[in-house]
């Protein structure tokens, strides 16, 4: 039986250097991903992406900015939202997804997810069949008086 051979094994140097390159790659794969999955889409669908993270707002806009966005950011400090939501737990913080509906005054919460399974949720269309009323597509059974797609 013969031994797999292992990759090629380069330098520090080198392997910095082909990380680099891959960055800059990656990171025009990621603003043409989000491109084609724009917000747009959920805001047609009257739905909507909002980030909260308990942070000083500041230092989550500069990070925005930084990272090109332009998703609305909101800082859960000085409120109980994370813990009332399962994010804050004692001195530590649990990364999560959560799905609301509003109905008049009253928000409800109908799906969570937390950890690994954020991961897998990738498009804004996979954020929209998690919600209530789906993708809205003219095919779907959705309520009357609801936004459909096109």
């Amino acid at each position: 039986m013969t031994e797999p051979s292992l990759p090629k094994v380069v330098s520090q140097e080198e392997w910095q250097r082909a990380v680099d390159q891959l960055r800059v790659k990656e990171k025009e794969v990621t603003r043409a991903t989000d491109a084609m999955a724009h917000p747009a889409h959920l805001n047609a669908r009257d739905t909507s992406l909002v980030l909260i993270s308990r942070a000083p707002l500041a230092k989550l806009l500069d990070y925005r900015n930084r990272m090109g966005s332009d998703l609305p950011w909101h800082s859960s400090i000085g409120s109980k939202l994370n813990v009332d939501m399962g994010a804050t737990i004692g001195n530590g913080e649990n990364h999560m997804t959560s799905v609301f509906i509003r109905e008049k005054n009253q928000v409800y919460r109908t799906y969570y997810t937390d950890n690994r399974g954020v991961e897998y949720l990738g498009s804004h269309w996979t954020n929209l069949d998690l919600t209530t009323f789906d993708r809205q597509e003219p095919w779907d059974d959705s309520p009357e008086g609801r936004p459909k797609g096109k």
